[in-house]
């Protein structure tokens, strides 16, 4: 393992407090649970929870967050097929009227109403053993990703056959690299004067073309046509490839999670009522729900939803946003979603239990909620980032990270086979003005 030198030791420890508040305070945001878990989904969780091991957790979290506020960026953005099994109307999920696309900085008085069920939809262990196992180590990249990537300020587009490297002035540091639109352009932030600013740039020459206002990415439609971001004021808007504003949120302190047709789902950051919104762009109508949306998939049509009622366990929903918000499955335990997979097949995330380290991902058929897969970085000490997977090729690829601060990509498969180191480990950079490491490496889906 390499020394770090006293200062290093103590700016990075300074840094990392910061952040690390920062994170668990997204983290917070987006807790939600719901009573719908079963007895024996309860007792099983209880015991796994005092089986758990947590000793290192604390060092865990704070090497991630030295990458911040990308991974924040992270939490803030989501990425995911086949015929599910029965569906049924959302019973519990409640949507409290519609509001006027005026803007307002009021929450609007609940009327609460309750679509009754049809078709029970299955509850399933979100703990269960999975099919397969793999643990991954570092060493020499065996191949490049077969999959869309960026390697610092260099991207690399696999389905167009191209590579562009990203102009960042020299005062200015590369951000998160959030994804490509269908025209190729490239969508990221960058920080400049102390601000994280959204920025466009050519697809092919590399050039910045479009800078908005200070602000985060939060996701894509389907077609890769739009995208939604906040800015600093946290009014939500929706832009399209060239940087021009094609929708605003009738009102501030929407985050979105996804967009699905012409529907943004969102939640208001506000609020310490876990409130979730449906903002329509064809009608500019909001609507609000009783608990908060997770991860969306805009090709797949899903969406992560927990609902407000709380319990001992908690339980998520995956809505069929082409059918009504039909439930297709109820996941409960301590697995909590950070991503759909780029292809919408599956469903990846870690463990919530509280001080948990992340070197684990967990890997559900979005199907069905199955559990295929567990990424396992414990024997190795890697820390895994399950927010932006692709999943081409019968396997999944994942930005992960060592104990010395050096980033790479790994790729597993999904049979349990094996991993592949496909990203060189590189080190972070943690002597930058801002005292926040630019990635390495990150995974565009």
């Amino acid at each position: 393992m390499t020394e770090r030198s006293p200062d290093q030791q103590g700016g990075r420890d300074e840094v990392e407090r910061r952040l690390a508040e920062t994170l668990h305070g997204q983290l917070d945001g987006l807790n939600a649970s719901s009573d719908l878990t079963a007895p024996a989904i309860k007792r099983s969780r209880r015991l796994r929870r005092n089986r758990a091991r947590l000793a290192g957790a604390a060092s865990a979290v704070a090497a991630l967050v030295v990458a911040a506020p990308f991974v924040v960026n992270g939490l803030r953005e989501s990425g995911l097929t086949g015929p599910g099994p029965a569906r049924s109307t959302i019973a519990a999920l409640s949507s409290s009227g519609t509001t006027t696309p005026a803007p307002s900085t009021t929450t609007p008085a609940p009327s609460t109403t309750s679509v009754p069920p049809t078709t029970p939809a299955p509850t399933v262990d979100a703990d269960a053993a999975p099919l397969a196992t793999v643990r991954p180590s570092f060493g020499a990249a065996a191949r490049s990703p077969a999959v869309s990537y960026a390697h610092g300020t260099t991207v690399h587009d696999v389905l167009r056959d191209h590579q562009a490297t990203l102009e960042v002035p020299a005062d200015s540091q590369i951000g998160a690299v959030n994804g490509l639109f269908a025209d190729g352009s490239v969508l990221g932030t960058v920080l400049s004067d102390g601000d994280w600013a959204v920025v466009i740039w050519d697809g092919v020459t590399g050039a910045e073309r479009t800078r908005l206002s200070t602000g985060t990415v939060l996701a894509f439609d389907s077609d890769r046509t739009r995208a939604a971001y906040s800015d600093s004021s946290e009014r939500l808007h929706v832009i399209d490839s060239t940087g021009d504003v094609v929708a605003t949120a009738p009102r501030a302190g929407l985050l979105a999670s996804g967009i699905i047709g012409d529907v943004v789902f969102a939640n208001d950051i506000r609020s310490e009522q876990r409130q979730g919104y449906t903002w329509n762009l064809a009608t500019g109508a909001l609507k609000r729900f009783d608990g908060r949306f997770g991860p969306a998939h805009s090709g797949a049509g899903l969406v992560v939803f927990r609902p407000t009622d709380a319990g001992d366990d908690a339980c998520f929903r995956i809505l069929d946003a082409t059918a009504q918000l039909a439930v297709r499955w109820t996941g409960c335990g301590d697995f909590s979603p950070d991503a759909f997979s780029s292809s919408g097949g599956f469903l990846v995330g870690g463990l919530r239990i509280d001080g948990g380290a992340p070197y684990d991902l967990w890997v559900m058929r979005s199907s069905d909620g199955k559990r295929v897969l567990r990424v396992d970085g414990n024997p190795s000490g890697l820390m895994l980032n399950g927010r932006a997977v692709s999943d081409r090729d019968e396997s999944i690829t994942v930005v992960a990270q060592n104990a010395d601060l050096e980033e790479g990509l790994v790729e597993c498969a999904l049979d349990g086979s094996g991993c592949t180191v496909v990203g060189a480990p590189e080190p972070l950079d943690t002597k930058t003005a801002s005292g926040v490491s630019s990635p390495v490496w990150q995974i565009l889906p």
